[in-house]
């Protein structure tokens, strides 16, 4: 985890206003930290409960320099191996640039929240999280807060088990089949269980 001071940055050059004058608090201990991110519970100025989403500082610049040495070890590969012909380092080196570029900016992560959470908003046995627009940027991201356990660690004797499978079954199955948009990471650590079998 990177320190709250470096949060509190962050948010003061994503959402040009004191971290103060946008959240009534932040939790200091981050609830996660990943390479590119990492998240903090937060309470808005009305009350209500959020996570915040905030980028490292430089992630950017360091992934710029690790693509250097990719794209240059792409190159060297399709020099010196004439078995590369069949594929091209360079085009899956390329793939990966603009994919992580957009994983980067988390304006393309709300407005996919946004059509998920539009998506599922009749379905009453799942939950998506709301995006909080004002709070957000290309580098924050600040969602509704879900008090839920991941379906991996959750008790089942204490939930219904056939009501919670036909739930993740419906949701899949009407995400791929019915929406289009689906879930891109669907692990049991990144699925929640909520009150009264809600998913």
């Amino acid at each position: 985890p990177f320190p709250l001071k470096e949060v509190q940055e962050q948010i003061r050059a994503a959402l040009g206003k004191e971290p103060s004058a946008l959240f009534a608090s932040i939790d200091p201990e981050p609830l996660a930290a990943a390479s590119i991110a990492q998240v903090h519970r937060a309470t808005t100025l009305e009350g209500e409960q959020v996570v915040v989403k905030v980028q490292r500082p430089d992630i950017s610049d360091q992934i710029r320099a690790d693509l250097g040495m990719l794209h240059a070890l792409a190159r060297l590969l399709e020099a010196v191996i004439e078995e590369t012909g069949i594929y091209r380092p360079t085009g899956i080196v390329e793939e990966f640039e603009r994919t992580i570029f957009q994983e980067l900016d988390f304006v393309n992560e709300a407005t996919n929240v946004k059509a998920f959470f539009d998506n599922h908003r009749e379905r009453l046995y799942i939950r998506i999280p709301r995006v909080y627009q004002h709070l957000s940027s290309r580098t924050v991201l600040t969602l509704e807060f879900l008090q839920g356990v991941k379906v991996s660690q959750a008790d089942l004797a204490k939930h219904d088990q056939a009501k919670l499978a036909h739930n993740i079954i419906e949701s899949s199955f009407r995400q791929l089949f019915v929406d289009g948009l689906f879930h891109g990471d669907p692990h049991p650590g990144n699925i929640l269980v909520l009150p009264g079998d809600v998913i």
